[in-house]
């Protein structure tokens, strides 16, 4: 796959003078089609979408896909390089609270909590992430440079520092961030099933998205065990 790369360049070389007609449509066009992929791919997969379906979900002729993005490969990058883009400021959000005047247990429990309001208000971004999490290769090797990692640089020190402190019942804080990021993006897409299982569906007392993301709030909570000291 090649690196992402701004797909609206100018050519080089291109004359002076008045830009091409078909410029005054391209940012709608461009902004279309990465609405249309997003949606595809995280309904579809990678694998099961199409610029050809791309382009009719956008509503454009499929040669303007290519004429944007070239491959569907460049396209998928295009795409998670705009929903990334959308979420500036999630890592000094989580710098902050490593950084905070609180209590190691303060800090991690509002850490955790942070953790279950970014998921399930990025949910887009998640499901992206989930489709490639159990297929090793190129696009999941980005997934975890571009949005695992980061992350996953900043909060380590914390995890370790509660590990150490007794406060989470993990040696490895690798394992125990993607073990969290795993078990909200599996349970947040699960509403359904949840409430099928615990009979609410069929008695009419479904628990709803808010109520499901409470409880995560206060299960997480309950890994965190009390301080002997401070």
């Amino acid at each position: 796959m090649k690196p992402c790369i701004p797909p609206t360049s100018p050519a080089p070389g291109r004359k002076r003078g008045r830009p091409p007609k078909q410029h005054a449509g391209e940012a709608p066009g461009r902004d279309k089609l990465l609405q249309a992929a997003q949606e595809s791919f995280c309904r579809h997969g990678f694998e099961q979408s199409s610029l050809r379906g791309i382009g009719q979900m956008a509503g454009v002729d499929a040669a303007l896909v290519a004429h944007h993005f070239g491959s569907k490969s460049e396209l998928w990058c295009a795409v998670l390089d705009e929903m990334m883009a959308r979420r500036m400021g999630h890592l000094q959000a989580l710098q902050a609270i490593v950084d905070g005047p609180g209590t190691l247990a303060e800090r991690l429990a509002a850490l955790l909590d942070y953790w279950v309001d970014f998921v399930a208000r990025t949910q887009d971004l998640f499901i992206l992430f989930f489709r490639e999490w159990v297929a090793p290769g190129e696009r999941l090797d980005m997934l975890a440079d571009k949005l695992v990692r980061p992350s996953y640089e900043i909060c380590r020190p914390l995890w370790r520092q509660a590990s150490a402190a007794g406060l989470l019942a993990t040696r490895e804080p690798a394992m125990f961030h993607v073990a969290l990021l795993g078990l909200l993006c599996t349970t947040l897409h699960s509403l359904t099933l949840i409430n099928r299982l615990s009979g609410r569906a069929q008695s009419g007392q479904a628990i709803s998205q808010r109520h499901l993301i409470e409880a995560l709030r206060q299960d997480l909570h309950a890994w965190v065990k009390k301080p002997q000291s401070q």
